[in-house]
């Protein structure tokens, strides 16, 4: 992903790494992305500026955020100093971490159920890398290189797992049936959001220490999950040990978890404009970030 300015304005682009440039199923996948991204029509999905070719090679603009949730997040302790940690803990009181994933179900809400009438979409690869903020504070989706889309029946919830690639997406936040390869559907992205409300609240990275082989062992295969704070809410807990349930069949649809996050938001004293706007703290959801080259 790199910075650059379109009539003024600063714009980030997305071409293919050097190496993968001549790929044809890199190339395929960019053109697919780009296809997806200009038929979502969400101010929680990064919008598409524009699209074209250099030396051949496809590329796409996007809107540029401020920064992304990876990096607005609290480092660390081993990563930073006591204070700059303690500072930054206490910019993500609870009502902004579940401000925030409000604002995240509600995209998914719209992938899963809206965004293209007659199709169901997974993005496949939630994490904070892949979740940014706008000048606003409004929280953004981006990057769907791994989206997948695919025809319902018309009115049906069609919540039936499918054979997808499997190990799809980042380990942390991967559901067990994704880790595993098993068939899998939209239930597998409330398993994932589930894990990034808990980094939300925690202000630590899930599993953080575990090599793959142990992750593999005692959260994909022994079923561990994060250590829930006494602190929280009971619903907030109820809701986090529900998303990430072993049986997908046992978790909520998106649209109970966007229920149930409004809630909480409006019990901490937040206000929830509408389900398709900003969801509003009185704590900044911006941090200001470089528009130079960025990795997404």
């Amino acid at each position: 992903m790199w910075g650059a300015q379109l009539d003024g304005k600063h714009v980030a682009v997305k071409v293919l790494k050097a190496q993968h440039a001549r790929n044809r199923v890199a190339v395929a996948d960019l053109e697919s992305e780009t296809k997806i991204m200009i038929a979502l029509q969400h101010r929680g999905i990064a919008g598409v500026l524009g699209v074209g070719q250099t030396d051949g090679q496809p590329f796409l603009v996007l809107d540029l955020l401020s920064s992304t949730l990876a990096a607005a997040l609290p480092k660390p302790a081993a990563d930073t100093s006591f204070c700059a940690r303690r500072m930054s803990v206490k910019r993500w009181p609870l009502l902004r971490a579940l401000s925030c994933g409000l604002q995240l179900a509600e995209v998914l809400r719209y992938c899963h159920d809206e965004a293209l009438p007659g199709c169901k979409l997974l993005h496949r690869d939630l994490k904070p890398d892949n979740i940014g903020f706008r000048p606003d504070g409004t929280l953004v989706l981006f990057d769907f290189g791994l989206a997948k889309l695919w025809k319902i029946d018309p009115g049906a919830l069609d919540v039936t797992a499918r054979k997808l690639t499997g190990q799809t997406g980042s380990a942390r936040y991967m559901a067990p049936e994704v880790a595993t390869s098993q068939p899998y559907g939209s239930s597998a992205e409330v398993y994932s959001i589930g894990i990034i409300l808990w980094q939300l609240a925690s202000h630590e990275r899930p599993f953080a220490g575990m090599n793959m082989d142990i992750f593999r062992e005692h959260v994909v295969l022994g079923g561990l999950r994060p250590p829930l704070k006494k602190s929280w809410p009971a619903p907030f807990t109820k809701l986090l040990s529900e998303c990430w349930e072993r049986d997908p069949a046992r978790r909520p649809p998106i649209t109970g978890v966007c229920e149930r996050l409004r809630e909480l938001v409006l019990a901490l004293g937040g206000v929830v404009t509408s389900s398709r706007d900003s969801v509003r703290s009185d704590q900044p959801l911006v941090t200001d970030a470089p528009r130079e080259e960025a990795s997404v």
